[in-house]
């Protein structure tokens, strides 16, 4: 594009009498299809040519249109331009607020089951409350679930596995007893990890209360 079309777009945008940055410059005018370099070449010759100004603060280069000549706003005018500039940034936080809660409210309706889903979901808590209904009548009237050789085979069962458990924990800890005399300044719970052996502590089997629940004898290892 002709440099004049750059030159009379950046002076469209000085119009407003406000400060702008480079870089607002290019992302104002990349609608337009101006590119950086010929907006950047632009800038530059206006400033040469004194028809905007540049000023730098700190890192922050900014370009305005030459002040001199320009009318300056009385107190009140200016207490004015203030006052309306609180009401319309009250007004935008408002409407912020507003589409803030409108969207959520959106999000909580989709969310939200529809009326056959609900139905669907009603369909299957009456179906599993039957269910747990048919599974508790035997216990109300007191009918036997258990026969009492179900009963003692569990019983002997269990009995059989605990002598096993006891057993076996006695033999490791006959062994551990004697392994534990040669290792020094390192934990027990290291050096079993490191082994992969799983304590009933680590595990949170209970013997003695199991002993218990069978009416076993109870020992001490």
């Amino acid at each position: 594009m002709a440099a004049s079309s750059v030159d009379q777009a950046v002076l469209n945008l000085f119009s407003q009498n406000k400060p702008f940055s480079l870089q607002n410059l290019v992302d104002l005018l990349a609608h337009a299809g101006f590119k950086k370099a010929a907006i950047t070449k632009s800038v530059d010759s206006l400033v040469e040519h004194g028809k905007i100004s540049a000023k730098e603060f700190g890192k922050t280069k900014l370009f305005m249109p030459p002040q001199a000549g320009l009318a300056v706003l009385s107190k009140e005018e200016m207490a004015e331009k203030r006052a309306a500039t609180k009401a319309a940034q009250d007004a935008l936080r408002e409407e912020r607020d507003a589409v803030k809660a409108a969207e959520a409210e959106l999000t909580s309706w989709r969310t939200s089951l529809t009326a056959e889903q609900m139905q669907a979901e009603a369909a299957a808590l009456t179906s599993k409350l039957a269910d747990l209904q048919r599974r508790l009548e035997p216990l109300k009237t007191g009918a036997v679930l258990v026969s009492a050789a179900d009963k003692a085979a569990a019983e002997k069962a269990l009995a059989t596995n605990l002598e096993h458990w006891r057993k076996r924990r006695s033999i490791f800890k006959n062994i551990w007893s004697t392994m534990s005399e040669s290792i020094e300044g390192r934990k027990e719970a290291e050096v079993f990890e490191e082994m992969g052996v799983d304590t009933d502590e680590a595990v949170g089997a209970d013997l003695k209360g199991l002993e218990g629940l069978a009416g076993a004898k109870r020992r001490r290892f």
